[in-house]
């Protein structure tokens, strides 16, 4: 009798272990799924935040007596406050139109990556255009670009941007271009 309380009791305890087991791993496994989902979401919003920016860029020319009030007005939501500020008092350091042709268009993402749960770092190329590529298609210049996107007050905003020198596409050769650019 003592044997088959015994077993009885030794059935009852792997059954709960399992269920604890179950339930613990399933919680977990959520929990998981949960964090690659954010995540997934968090990249989605720092992708459009710098795909805006790069969008931005055309509407900016700093070499304009009105090139800091530009600055304000086009980035003011992109950028933290600190590297807005310092890009408003120096617009030599800002990204934006150099001359008249070629502009920048936008920026080609290549590569986003996580650094911290509130930071990411995203690296591509800011694609310049004339009129003739807006009307026939291609690129007149890209620059590498580097930009450091943080979480702030419930918002993504750019940090940091380093813009390496361009390099001029022209009849299928190139020249390089040796002006970078590092913000913040």
């Amino acid at each position: 009798m003592n044997r088959k309380i015994f077993l009885s009791f030794s059935i009852l305890i792997f059954i709960i272990a399992a269920c604890a087991g179950a339930y613990f791993y399933a919680r977990f496994e959520i929990n998981r799924q949960n964090a690659a989902n954010l995540n997934l979401t968090d990249a989605k919003a720092v992708r459009s935040l710098v795909g805006n920016f790069g969008r931005a860029l055309k509407n900016v020319s700093l070499l304009a007596p009105t090139a800091a009030d530009d600055i304000a007005n086009s980035y003011g939501n992109y950028l933290i406050p600190a590297l807005l500020t310092a890009w408003e008092n120096d617009p030599s350091q800002a990204l934006g139109e150099l001359t008249s042709s070629p502009w920048p268009d936008r920026i080609e993402i290549s590569a986003v990556k996580q650094l911290g749960s509130d930071t990411y770092e995203v690296s591509g190329n800011i694609i310049e255009v004339t009129s003739m590529e807006v009307t026939q298609g291609g690129v007149a210049a890209r620059r590498p670009v580097d930009l450091t996107v943080v979480e702030t007050g419930g918002r993504w905003l750019i940090a940091s941007v380093t813009a390496g020198p361009g390099t001029v596409i022209q009849n299928g050769g190139s020249i390089d271009n040796n002006k970078g650019i590092t913000g913040l």
